[in-house]
């Protein structure tokens, strides 16, 4: 092994840069590791040796220099494998201020000013955050600078997660092969994670290394540096500044974040280049039974195994239950499985509002665009005693949106399938409504019979409930309509790039359309999607009931909204609504 800090060497028995450890030992075959902490964390050099800000050319040349010099030791081109060793956050502030420690009282022959203990450590940041070789590149207004000082030795956090964003950049940049070690996989009781993390290393450096010869650390406890508040704010300051990658190796020693809010400004302040470099929300939003399952899992499967996200932790599963997806937004949206993130757009599943089981009575039926935009950016999670608790973000996350239409016809009878099955799971309570059309239609005349003709008025206005009574489900199609009417809305308002797509076209052209679906999220296809399974129902609506309910819809509907199902009620549109705005298909 050798290093680029001249000090270190056993004996003092120097060679050329980089300097052998032991000049006694053999040179390795084919990689030699040479340690190096690159740049970009001196505590006591001036603004002009923090390399924190630097270029990434100028970060790579300091991993082959002495610490904190102008010019590297040796070539950084001839490096072609990093082993990156990261620590616990802080594990590693606190070994730091420990070394300031041993360095000021072996220099000096005197006690440090700072006691080993909580209070010596914040005493010890703050003097270091009064400094220019801290907190200098921060370069925060004194706003910033003050939400900033909620965060306990913000500024050695600081260096800490831009050190690492920095390293993989480089890696990133120059295409280096690449190791991630946890040094308390190495320093730890278990010996099985001991030796497997061992050999790791000694495949990535084709290397024999004997069992038992990697040296003994010394065993540490730091808990009591930090309080559970202080491990929060931290947490949720390394989440808004840290790159993807960095942050999915280090979250296993923080907390979830759950402050992200109050420190979004230092995100983009502080890590612009990071910050926001999670994979945008793009919202698939579905009618519910409109085929959003197979929409979800389609794109996923079919570039490769991608992770999707969903607005209901329930669909999450138990391991994902406690970890939301994304940078921003601690109360949802959470992750789908357990597969890597896309690059660019992950696929994020909202139904956003329908009203079950309201009766027509009510206002909930009845919902407003601000309602329906309101759960359409919601994370819907159970608490302790099992209730639904409803928790808003922001849905300017969301940069782009998928709007899947299915035919009006077999939606309704979906949503009749749908309630059989949920009944049925329920042990012990009735449904008496035979699973066929026949049993359909049962289900709708029974749900009809609930609205009285005052309701009919409210809801859908006197021109729709006029037609009302000649129409099958008419409850349900009010939903429907109402339901994509807000989604167009909504498309306006946020005003972010969108795709309309429909559930058949799955059926009569699946890779026409899944080269849209794939080009939206831009995604490769990688593999062939799992098997659509297509159902029309076209027996359980009359000819004079699919006019009546057509009717009804395009009475109902927006502008946009009929054009978006002209394919499904164009026959009885008035010739007036060529006109109309078509959503973007393509």
């Amino acid at each position: 092994m050798a290093t680029n800090y001249v000090d270190t060497v056993e004996g003092k028995k120097y060679t050329d840069p980089p300097y052998y450890l032991r000049p006694d030992l053999d040179i390795p075959d084919k990689y030699l590791l040479i340690d190096t902490h690159c740049s970009g964390t001196c505590l006591t050099c001036d603004n002009e040796k923090n390399y924190v800000t630097k270029s990434l050319p100028t970060f790579f040349e300091s991993c082959a220099a002495v610490s904190y010099a102008d010019y590297p030791l040796y070539d950084p081109k001839l490096v072609t494998k990093v082993v990156h060793l990261i620590r616990n956050p802080f594990d590693n502030v606190v070994v730091r201020f420990l070394n300031a420690r041993k360095h000021y009282e072996r220099v000096h022959n005197e006690r440090w000013e700072y006691p080993n203990d909580r209070e010596g450590l914040r005493n010890w940041c703050y003097t270091l955050q009064s400094q220019t070789a801290v907190v200098g590149t921060m370069k925060l207004s004194d706003e910033l600078r003050g939400i900033a000082r909620e965060v306990p030795c913000y500024g050695l956090f600081y260096q800490y997660v831009v050190w690492h964003n920095n390293l993989y950049d480089t890696i990133h940049e120059y295409g280096l092969k690449h190791l991630e070690l946890h040094y308390s996989d190495l320093n730890t009781s278990d010996n099985d994670t001991k030796q497997n993390t061992i050999k790791k290393l000694s495949s990535f450096l084709e290397q024999n290394m004997r069992r038992g010869s990697f040296p003994k650390l010394p065993k540490e406890n730091y808990a009591d540096y930090f309080t559970p508040g202080d491990r929060q704010s931290v947490s949720s300051f390394l989440k808004v500044l840290a790159a993807r990658d960095f942050w999915s190796n280090m979250k296993r020693y923080v907390p979830d974040p759950t402050q992200v809010d109050k420190y979004r400004a230092l995100g983009s302040a502080l890590s612009p280049r990071h910050y926001g470099a999670w994979p945008e929300v793009v919202w698939a939003m579905t009618f519910p039974n409109s085929g959003t399952h197979y929409i979800v899992e389609a794109v996923t499967d079919a570039s490769g195994g991608t992770a999707a996200a969903t607005n209901y932790q329930e669909e999450a599963g138990q391991d994902q239950s406690n970890v939301p997806n994304f940078a921003l937004t601690p109360n949802g949206p959470y992750r789908y499985h357990d597969r890597p993130f896309p690059k660019d757009y992950v696929i994020t599943k909202t139904h956003c509002l329908r009203c079950h089981d309201c009766s027509p009575s009510s206002k909930e039926l009845i919902i407003s665009t601000d309602t329906f935009l309101k759960t359409c950016s919601s994370g819907f999670h159970n608490d302790k005693d099992g209730d639904v608790i409803q928790t808003p973000y922001d849905p300017h996350i969301t940069k782009k949106l998928l709007h899947l239409i299915r035919n009006p016809f077999d939606n309704v009878v979906a949503n009749f399938h749908f309630s059989y099955k949920r009944v049925k799971k329920q042990r012990g309570t009735p449904w008496r409504f035979a699973y066929s059309s026949d049993g359909f239609r049962e289900w709708c005349t029974w749900l009809d019979e609930k609205y009285t003709q005052d309701d009919l008025k409210i809801l859908y206005g006197p021109d729709a409930a006029a037609l009302a009574g000649d129409v099958l489900c008419h409850g349900e199609i009010f939903q429907y309509v109402q339901w994509h009417n807000n989604a167009f809305r909504v498309e306006r308002q946020l005003n972010v790039p969108s795709l309309l797509i429909y559930y058949e076209d799955f059926h009569f052209d699946m890779d026409g359309n899944m080269e849209k679906l794939l080009k939206f999220f831009k995604l490769p296809r990688l593999a062939d999607p799992q098997p659509f399974h297509y159902q029309p129902y076209p027996d359980h609506f009359t000819e004079e009931e699919v006019e009546a309910t057509a009717k009804f819809i395009i009475t109902l509907a927006d502008g946009v909204t009929q054009g978006a199902l002209a394919r499904y009620i164009g026959s009885w549109m008035p010739h007036n609504s060529k006109g109309l705005d078509k959503p973007n298909t393509q």
